[in-house]
């Protein structure tokens, strides 16, 4: 497989990392419920750390918000 990554891209984001993972094994069903009470568990811790607006100020989450508005996307708009 080859990915080209635009050399604009390339040049205002020299530490950008690409990761591929291929997944084998793979079942693909409608409905999970070990992974509904997953996605139940995290989103009460999250919601337990804060707010909307305490959690934007998290760092990683502060990344990803400048690097999308770097990139002329609306975070807040576009997820």
């Amino acid at each position: 497989m080859r990915i080209d990554v635009d050399e604009g891209v390339a040049r205002d984001y020299p530490d950008l990392e690409l990761v591929l993972r291929v997944v084998d094994g793979l079942e693909v069903t409608r409905e999970n419920e070990e992974l509904e009470a997953h996605k139940r568990r995290l989103e009460e811790a999250v919601r337990a750390e804060g707010t909307a607006d305490t959690i934007k100020e998290e760092p990683r989450v502060a990344a990803y918000r400048k690097f999308f508005w770097s990139l002329g996307i609306d975070p807040t708009k576009t997820r």
